[in-house]
């Protein structure tokens, strides 16, 4: 996802890459179209976590959905989405918000929270925008927007909260409604629900690309430990943590579900996997967040969350 942060009154924006849109084989955004002995996508099967995986293309703007000028492929996406039960339950959610959805480069979503202030009252608002990679086949298109508009359609984070941390921040990232263990079930469930519609050879790369995600989908508990392993990558992540400054026994108990078995899922954004994609991007919008001249602009209360971070880097 992409955040862009606004508070209204103050004139300033942040605006910081956020690693919602987890990448495979297959595409920026849902679950991996694996190669032989690939896992699923929402990420990537981890075979060589250094090594950018591939994505089925792009190359062109326009909008469906909830309006804004559509393209024929956009449209055939859609038309596939909303022939399952799932992807239409997906699309009703999200006319319903007035999201829209465009063709570009890579398959993302872009959130933009707005604060506004009002003496001691403030509320939070949020706009979205789903991109869907241009030159993947309409199926795959259609795969990534259910991956996406569960993105969008459940934003879970307020970027402005003092009482944030790490753990929260990484946790919700993968494990809330919109998170990344939801989108990827959605895409696959839709991806499940299209198969008897599909020619032979698209259903065969949907099927690798979502095998490893129906059968882990009955046990919740163990669906979303998986995004923990972390492989290679542990020994930064922990160092990373041991510098937090937070509490040491939440800190302990966090690290105790983080895994160095190798990693399942990647960050499409960093090719990393998601708790450290996660904690990064945390340490990134915090920094962001308290910069001089903005931070006292918001409140003294992230005085406690801009220490936490200070000696991480």
């Amino acid at each position: 996802m992409n955040w862009s942060f606004h508070l209204k009154q103050n004139d300033f924006s942040l605006l910081f890459l956020n690693v919602f849109l987890i990448t495979a084989l297959m595409g920026n955004a849902s679950v991996a179209q694996a190669a032989p002995g690939a896992k699923a996508r929402g990420s990537a099967p981890f075979s060589n976590p250094s090594k950018p995986k591939e994505s089925f293309a792009p190359a062109s703007p326009s909008g469906t959905v909830a309006g804004a000028q559509s393209s024929s492929r956009l449209n055939v996406a859609e038309n596939w989405l909303g022939k399952s039960v799932t992807g239409s339950a997906i699309l009703a959610l999200a006319k319903k918000q007035k999201i829209v959805v465009h063709e570009g480069p890579v398959s993302k979503t872009e959130l933009t929270a707005t604060r506004y202030t009002d003496g001691k009252k403030e509320s939070l608002r949020y706009s979205t925008q789903v991109m869907i990679a241009a030159s993947k086949d309409p199926v795959f298109q259609a795969l990534d927007m259910a991956h996406e508009l569960t993105h969008a359609s459940h934003p879970n984070s307020n970027p402005f909260d003092p009482n944030l941390n790490a753990e929260i921040y990484v946790r919700r990232g993968i494990e809330s409604e919109g998170g990344e263990a939801q989108a990827i079930l959605q895409e696959c469930r839709v991806g499940r629900e299209l198969l008897p519609k599909m020619k032979d050879e698209i259903a065969k790369m949907v099927k690798a690309r979502c095998q490893l995600v129906w059968n882990m989908e009955g046990d919740e508990v163990k669906w979303k430990r998986s995004f923990y392993q972390l492989g290679q990558y542990y020994e930064d992540f922990m160092g990373m943590v041991s510098r937090l400054k937070m509490d040491r026994t939440r800190k302990m108990d966090w690290a105790q579900e983080i895994e160095p078995k190798s990693p399942m899922f990647a960050s499409a954004v960093t090719h990393k996997p998601y708790p450290l994609a996660l904690l990064e991007e945390y340490l990134q919008v915090t920094e962001k967040i308290c910069q001089n001249g903005i931070r006292s602009v918001i409140t003294s209360a992230l005085n406690q969350r801009c220490t936490s971070i200070q000696d991480v880097r």
